[in-house]
């Protein structure tokens, strides 16, 4: 799953904290009771405790449009379109349809493929800052 120095994230669009120095998956946020469940585990634990707390999700660009990665196997990357005007799918002769989104494959020479990630701690912590 690696194209050249990039590889999806083994939790791609979901998020995960460490917690105690372990990675968690984050099953749920139950921030209106200032806290957030890891697994495996029951754990509920305060944002306050976490070391980080994040979501990465493989992205890519094709033909100036946007994608989230979700395989890279033998030099093609496979992706969902998360572009907002549907028509693009069906114009750009995407496999799919307006209800249930489009998508292909498409040699990595041709996409602009990256890592994002979002930092949710950092933005916990801006929100209750003070």
């Amino acid at each position: 799953m690696e194209a050249g120095r990039i590889v999806i994230p083994e939790h791609n669009g979901r998020q995960v904290a460490v917690y105690q120095g372990k990675l968690y998956e984050v099953l749920n946020s139950r921030l209106g009771k200032g806290l957030v469940r890891l697994s495996p585990g029951d754990d509920h634990v305060s944002p306050e405790q976490l070391e980080s707390w994040y979501v990465d999700r493989a992205v890519f660009t094709w033909r100036g449009e946007p994608f989230d990665a979700v395989k890279i196997e033998g030099g093609r990357v496979t992706g969902s379109h998360t572009g907002l005007d549907l028509s693009k799918g069906k114009e750009l002769g995407l496999d799919g349809d307006q209800y249930s989104g489009f998508g292909g494959t498409f040699p990595l020479d041709e996409v602009d493929l990256k890592v994002e990630r979002t930092d949710l701690l950092a933005r916990w912590k801006e929100k209750h800052a003070g």
